[in-house]
């Protein structure tokens, strides 16, 4: 039998079909993120690291975010280390900042902040008992009235205070890609590309925000001429959507179909849909009669016309390709052999 290939597919993989370079075959890393404030590996999350022999983690050390409390930006959600298992060989500190951080940075704030930031890696990356960090991850989905001095934080913390040998690296969001010219393009070593996230979240009507691939892919260009070397992540993760009087109100992290079967709460619309008929407590918040939920998923199929859409894309050298995110719940949905033949996709 020969398998469904969706139309927007079978058109993209034929206007990128010569733009692919014949070079030495793709090698792929495989690489996780771990994105929770404890750093507490279960049995399970070391075996799936173990299994695919990952040898790279990006963790999550820290936000940076501008708060009420705080009139400069600060660390928050520092990460707590309490774990005895072995790491992965390589450690990728990640920091996550907020726009409202970077609003109204001058020069000498900036040199503040980078120092803050490096220092406080330091600082954790001790504490967990490792010396194997080779790079630091900022992630930021800048704005035109941010950029400047985003892209000005990123120098200072490459130039003044990273040693030569360590590598910078930035996320980037899909729209940064396809637009780079208006975007710009940050001052560091590489990108992360966030192959996730991409629909619209806010909308009721939306398909799937996590991944939707129709959306995606009017975003790949139809030949890679980005100036950075890129790396790839993909997701892993599901939640649920709420939705209050029509609008969105809030995301609920890992929800699934077997969390709304009380078919005396809820009421199913369709197989991702759903209505509370009652007001009840669910995983921690309070819903009101008349609140909607959508579930969304990260499915093995999707994830696969992904990396068919970008296979295309991506050059083919080594990069690393990075799931979001380690967590037990999560891993329990992808068998390792699929995460695996999702690499071996790129070859």
């Amino acid at each position: 039998m020969i398998p469904y290939i969706p139309l927007f597919l079978f058109l993209l993989s034929i206007s990128m079909a010569c733009e692919r370079p014949s070079a030495e075959p793709t090698k792929v890393g495989l690489s996780f993120y771990h994105w929770q404030t404890r750093f507490d590996l279960t049995t399970l999350e070391e075996n799936y690291l173990d299994s695919l022999s990952v040898d790279r983690l990006y963790v999550k050390f820290f936000d940076i975010d501008k708060t009420s409390a705080h009139n400069f930006p600060s660390p928050v959600a520092l990460l707590e280390v309490d774990t005895a298992s072995d790491m992965p060989s390589e450690i990728i500190p990640t920091v996550f900042i907020t726009n409202r951080s970077l609003r109204g940075l001058d020069e000498n704030d900036t040199n503040l902040l980078a120092e803050r930031i490096y220092k406080l890696i330091l600082a954790l990356s001790q504490q967990m008992g490792t010396d194997k960090i080779s790079g630091i991850q900022m992630d930021c989905d800048w704005s035109a009235q941010t950029k400047d001095r985003y892209f000005r934080l990123l120098s200072t913390l490459r130039d003044q205070w990273m040693p030569p040998e360590m590598e910078l690296s930035a996320t980037i969001r899909l729209h940064q890609l396809k637009y780079a010219d208006d975007t710009g393009v940050p001052p560091v070593d590489r990108g992360m590309l966030m192959f996730y996230n991409m629909g619209e979240v806010t909308e009721w009507e939306e398909p799937n925000s996590i991944l939707n691939n129709e959306t995606a892919a009017k975003y790949i260009p139809s030949r890679y001429d980005y100036p950075l070397s890129l790396d790839l992540a993909l997701p892993l993760f599901h939640w649920g959507v709420l939705f209050r009087k029509g609008k969105m109100i809030k995301l609920i992290n890992g929800l699934s179909p077997q969390d709304l079967l009380d078919r005396e709460r809820f009421r199913q619309l369709d197989s991702s849909h759903f209505e509370v008929i009652r007001s009840t407590y669910l995983a921690g918040y309070y819903l009101y009669r008349g609140d909607q939920l959508r579930l969304e998923d990260s499915k093995m199929e999707d994830l696969s016309v992904a990396v068919e859409i970008l296979r295309s894309y991506f050059p083919r050298k080594s990069f690393t390709l990075a799931y979001y995110h380690l967590d037990t719940p999560n891993l329990k949905r992808f068998p390792h052999a699929f995460l695996s033949r999702l690499a071996k996709q790129f070859e």
